[in-house]
């Protein structure tokens, strides 16, 4: 399961199937009869949440950054995101719910109207990046071993036909089995890249002369894009709540985060290092600088876009539950209900489809805007409010919870209006 997916899967989203393993008594949610996990298993999980497609922006990431602002930045991002999933842990101590039912615990119905949106938003970002990677990718295939290109528009119309009655699937549980596919996908793909990338070093015998410490130009996009990766955050309260033993679980989430920064480094420095400044800076994933026709490339990226076309049902699940949550779902059930809430999920695959091709060719931005405007609010700022309102009471603790809402508010008003300044 990538890491768009986590969202639909985790406990983040309130459904029937989901409800009813909770109880709220005296304001604290109690849940029953969730599968426990062991600590091995725990470990493997988490990643699941943090790690996907985003992996694949990471060296035109560095050629934004540079490799020293590049590699501060996911530094930062990461120690910033495991204090928050920390925080919550905390929370988890004493509460348990949804991302949603904690913002109303912690804030009332504002708080859960702010996790709905930001949610809603974040999913729906997602899968944007999604259409954008699928529609590049299936061209440069269609490209050399056909010699045309489809129009981008004409693509995006034949996946709105399909993605559209995928979208209307009622049961998640029929979606989600297709997630142990899409793990082998991005660990196949990140595997054949760094493959990739030993073996042109090894052809040029000398890493690229273009790259540089610190890029003036566009450090400040990668940012957002840090944040991005890191998302994640809100697959800690579930996977927590599963993990058999609880008492561990702060040490294996800290381990996996180590572990997960080293292989975001790695690749985004390695790859920086190897194709360089020019390859990088135009091209958003790292597989448009592959070499055309590399038959095997070309099968590992066929597989991940498979897997995104499958995923995508799944990921923007979340947000069409959030839409119809305060609009279909108060209409009684009716024929009329079952074909609006088909319409409206219509209606996102559209505008989500729309976004993503009108915005293909700047990709780093829009990518940079969805973890600012976005992730921001789910990775930083919500945690810290669910800890300050919930669980703080000493004066260190609170700072260091306000200190994290007024560092989350800064990246997510700087970063979103630079980004979008310089987009236009």
């Amino acid at each position: 399961m990538d890491s768009e997916e986590k969202l639909s899967h985790s406990l983040l989203i309130p459904s029937q199937e989901k409800q009813e393993h909770f109880n709220i008594q005296d304001g604290k949610l109690e849940d029953h009869g969730l599968v426990k996990m062991g600590k091995i298993q725990t470990f493997f999980t988490l990643p699941k949440g943090f790690m996907g497609t985003g992996l694949l922006f990471m060296p035109n990431g560095y050629s934004n950054a540079g490799w020293m602002f590049g590699t501060a930045s996911i530094v930062a991002s990461m120690v910033i995101t495991m204090v928050c999933g920390l925080l919550l842990i905390q929370v988890a101590d004493k509460y348990k719910g949804t991302f949603s039912e904690l913002g109303f615990l912690a804030m009332g119905n504002p708080g859960r109207y702010i996790c709905d949106i930001v949610l809603a938003l974040s999913q729906a970002g997602f899968v944007t990046v999604h259409i954008v990677f699928i529609s590049q990718n299936l061209n440069n295939i269609f490209e050399y071993h056909w010699g045309f290109t489809v129009n981008i528009w004409v693509m995006g119309l034949v996946f709105f036909v399909i993605y559209t009655p995928l979208c209307w699937v009622r049961k998640i549980q029929t979606l989600g089995k297709y997630h142990t596919f899409g793990d082998l996908t991005v660990l196949l793909a990140a595997g054949i890249l760094i493959i990739k990338a030993i073996t042109f070093y090894l052809e040029q015998d000398t890493f690229a002369d273009d790259i540089k410490p610190f890029n003036p130009d566009k450090y400040l996009v990668f940012l957002g894009t840090a944040v991005f990766i890191f998302e994640g955050v809100g697959v800690v309260i579930p996977v927590r709540d599963a993990c058999r033993d609880k008492e561990c679980f702060p040490f294996i989430f800290i381990t996996m985060m180590l572990f997960l920064s080293c292989v975001l480094i790695f690749f985004g420095f390695f790859n920086y290092a190897v194709y360089g400044d020019q390859l990088l800076s135009s091209a958003p994933m790292v597989t448009k600088v592959l070499s055309k026709g590399d038959l095997i490339v070309e099968i590992v990226m066929t597989l991940f876009v498979f897997n995104l076309v499958i995923s995508y049902p799944l990921v923007i699940y979340p947000s069409n539950v959030i839409i119809e949550s305060y609009s279909i779902d108060k209409i009684p059930p009716s024929k009329s209900r079952f074909w609006l809430r088909n319409l409206s999920r219509a209606l996102v695959v559209f505008i989500t489809f729309f976004i993503g091709i009108y915005l293909e060719d700047t990709l780093d931005r829009l990518l940079s805007v969805v973890g600012s405007l976005t992730c921001t609010p789910v990775a930083f700022i919500m945690p810290a409010v669910f800890h300050l309102q919930l669980v703080a009471e000493s004066k260190i603790a609170k700072r260091i919870d306000y200190s994290i809402i007024v560092l989350g508010l800064t990246l997510l008003v700087c970063i979103t209006s630079y980004t979008i300044i310089s987009w236009v």
